[in-house]
């Protein structure tokens, strides 16, 4: 296997987070599974959709090739020297179309793998990435399409890293006896183009990347989650505050302060209670958005950097504290309106919570 030097990997690596970023790791799990109750076809669709390609994989015995039209065929995928030991291999035609394009939707590519590669399910998986990496490569006419390291890096970008680190390298053991011994033969079989140093030093990096996204997202996520418990209080205010305005004892508006006076007026004079709620509706409709929109991201680096600049946390938040601080000032003065039973049973009430919430 040649060797790769990390100067090569590290400026690829770099392209690859500039033009695409680092997707989050796929379930291979799921697609084990199905490969494991030989639902392959269901497999590989999920593999394909990891590099947004609506494609249509064909498999084939590699040792049927002949059948084809060999002027497309690309040796791809190989094993131990990286050569002569081919595991895979890509058929990509000349009439390939643009990635996005609508032409791409059922587009047939033939992939053809070799009874070895087929044996170990993350094998498999790594396998079939790797060659449907250079659909997505070359779909998009890239400079570096012609690269076999570049294009196992780009599957390893595309979130199929943890993949390649459990299913490059496949360890077989045989048991041989002899009259007099016991001989135990364990061979290596080692996929794809990138050698251990060079495996280790891009999946270190990856996962470094992919934690600092990781860090953003739940950031955001947290401050979202947040707004949104205060925004749940606030509409007990809202209730709070309706039903203060139907135990109000007018006679105790005389004692008022003049603000207090105005604040209480205006409740009665408008509908406030239901423009608040309109209000709170509009920042709860911002702040779900927010988070469905957040909560999915899994990687693509304009996707991931567009939707997180997107959510405007202090501005949701300056209109959150606005309502908030105005509803509290309304209940504080509305509160001395209230008859004196009531005022020692909302006091009874509200010792009761805590009480509860303390021995929760």
């Amino acid at each position: 296997m040649e060797k790769v030097s990390r100067e090569f990997v590290e400026k690829a690596l770099k392209e690859l987070a500039d033009d695409f970023g680092f997707n989050e790791f796929v379930h291979e799990g799921q697609i084990a599974h199905l490969l494991l109750e030989n639902k392959i076809e269901q497999a590989v669709s999920l593999i394909a959709q990891s590099f947004r390609l609506p494609i249509k994989v064909n498999l084939y015995d590699l040792n049927l090739e002949k059948n084809a039209d060999k002027r497309y065929w690309r040796n791809s995928t190989s094993y131990n020297n990286g050569t002569s030991n081919v595991a895979a291999k890509v058929f990509l035609p000349s009439d390939l179309p643009l990635f996005g394009s609508s032409s791409m939707v059922n587009f047939q590519i033939s992939i053809g793998i070799s009874d070895k590669a087929s044996l170990e399910p993350l094998t498999f998986i790594a396998i079939v990435a790797h060659e449907l990496s250079h659909v997505f490569l070359y779909s998009l006419r890239h400079p570096r399409k012609e690269s076999e390291v570049f294009t196992d890096l780009t599957a390893m970008a595309m979130g199929f890293a943890n993949v390649f680190d459990k299913g490059r390298k496949v360890v077989k053991s045989t048991v041989k006896q002899n009259w007099n011994q016991r001989i135990v033969e364990t061979s290596t079989t080692t996929y794809g183009y990138l050698d251990d140093n060079s495996f280790d030093f891009a999946y270190a990096r990856i996962n470094r990347i992919l934690d600092e996204q990781r860090t953003q997202k739940f950031k955001v996520l947290g401050a979202l989650h947040l707004l949104e418990a205060r925004l749940e209080a606030l509409e007990q205010n809202f209730f709070k505050l309706g039903q203060y305005l139907k135990l109000i004892d007018l006679r105790k508006a005389n004692s008022l302060e003049m603000e207090d006076c105005l604040r209480v007026g205006e409740l009665f004079r408008t509908d406030s209670i239901s423009l608040f709620q309109a209000q709170s509706r509009r920042i709860q409709t911002v702040l779900r958005k927010s988070l469905d929109r957040v909560t999915v991201i899994s990687g693509f680096k304009n996707n991931h950097e567009n939707v997180l600049k997107s959510v405007d946390l202090r501005t949701v938040e300056s209109e959150l504290l606005e309502l908030e601080s105005k509803i509290a000032q309304d209940l504080k003065a509305i509160s001395k309106c209230l008859p004196n039973k009531v005022k020692f049973n909302l006091l009874i009430k509200h010792i009761i919570e805590r009480l509860k919430n303390f021995l929760s």
